[in-house]
């Protein structure tokens, strides 16, 4: 009887086994019928994705490269001082153009594009998940040296993390300006007041504002914006705009 029920127990333990090798069978057959022509489609939509990502980050950084050529123009200054101008591609998606000898009230101009990845899918969805876009920076030295230093930036822009290590390299306090999404850091007093009177400036542009430096060690102004379309819009506004935020810092800045 013994003997019995564990034969019994052991013919029904192997159909079990069966069963379930039959089972894992057919999963696996299912999985490679499905699984390799995913894979397939998955590494064809990269290189699609890739390749139009490519053409189109290359015709990008050409339009920004001439939009900004064009409005460094108004900075040059007259014969015989005559100023010059030379770019460097840094990346795939990021070139300088520097401005030698620039026009009063500035000494020489560093023009950044800094394009968002648009070749490599992944980098692209995290670039629109954290909002970053386009960005144009521009560095300049001034004919004379502001007394007082400030940063003003968006907390999750990507020069936020420079601004921070500054401010706090400075001892400076950083809270909410005025405008709640842009977080400003001075040493208060005039510092607080030269603030203001840029925010005021910069109220029609705090849209794409990403960040705002003003210090006393060269590059004395630095503004950083998302960068216009280059397509449909003026590149000497643009760049008129920093002149003005270098007009108000030199009524703060020594002989």
């Amino acid at each position: 009887m013994s003997d019995f029920r564990t034969s019994d127990f052991g013919l029904v333990y192997l159909r079990c086994e069966l069963f379930a090798s039959v089972i894992d069978a057919e999963y696996v057959v299912d999985l490679d019928r499905l699984g390799i022509p995913l894979v397939v489609a998955l590494v064809a939509v990269f290189l699609v994705w890739y390749f139009v990502g490519s053409v189109l980050n290359r015709r990008r950084m050409a339009e920004a490269a001439r939009w900004v050529n064009r409005g460094l123009e108004g900075y040059r200054d007259e014969p015989p001082n005559q100023s010059k101008a030379s770019i460097k591609w840094l990346s795939t998606n990021a070139f300088n153009i520097l401005l030698e000898g620039a026009r009063p009230p500035f000494q020489g101009i560093i023009a950044t594009v800094l394009l968002q990845s648009r070749d490599m899918i992944t980098v692209w969805f995290m670039d629109r998940l954290t909002g970053r876009r386009d960005l144009l920076m521009l560095r300049c030295d001034l004919r004379r040296q502001p007394i007082w230093g400030l940063e003003v930036f968006r907390p999750r822009s990507i020069l936020a993390g420079d601004a921070r290590r500054l401010a706090t390299g400075e001892g400076w306090p950083i809270q909410p300006s005025e405008d709640k999404s842009l977080m400003a850091a001075h040493g208060g007093g005039k510092a607080g007041e030269l603030c203001s009177a840029l925010l005021d400036a910069l109220a029609e542009s705090r849209g794409p504002l990403r960040a705002r430096a003003t210090r006393r060690r060269a590059p004395h102004l630095t503004l950083a914006l998302d960068l216009p379309d280059p397509a449909s819009t003026d590149p000497h506004e643009t760049m008129r705009l920093a002149e003005r935020l270098a007009t108000i810092t030199l009524g703060y800045s020594t002989f």
